[in-house]
């Protein structure tokens, strides 16, 4: 009879523990939710951010596209402008003549 009680003892005991372990990773199981969810939240967030630096990537090169574009357009304006002076320096001469 003896025996049959401590088995009888040792299996509720075991069971106890199982259910504090179940109750454990219950809570355990609820918090890797709660983080899984904050990490989707802050993963959406960092998407869209990534799209705003993309986009504002995308003026940014334009922006610096256009004003390469300026910048070598104004030298050869430049360029140009410096030969019409020569050639008008060259009239002028001729006329002096």
């Amino acid at each position: 009879m003896q025996n049959q009680e401590t088995i009888i003892a040792e299996i509720g005991h075991k069971i106890e523990r199982l259910g504090e372990e179940k109750r454990s990773l219950s809570e355990r199981l609820g918090k890797s939710q709660t983080e899984i969810e904050q990490l989707k939240e802050r993963i959406v967030s960092m998407d869209s951010e990534l799209g705003k630096i993309k986009e504002e990537n995308h003026v940014l090169t334009m922006a610096k596209s256009l004003d390469a574009t300026e910048q070598s357009g104004s030298a050869e304006a430049r360029k140009r402008i410096n030969e019409l002076v020569k050639e008008i320096d060259k009239c002028i001469a001729l006329l002096n003549k």
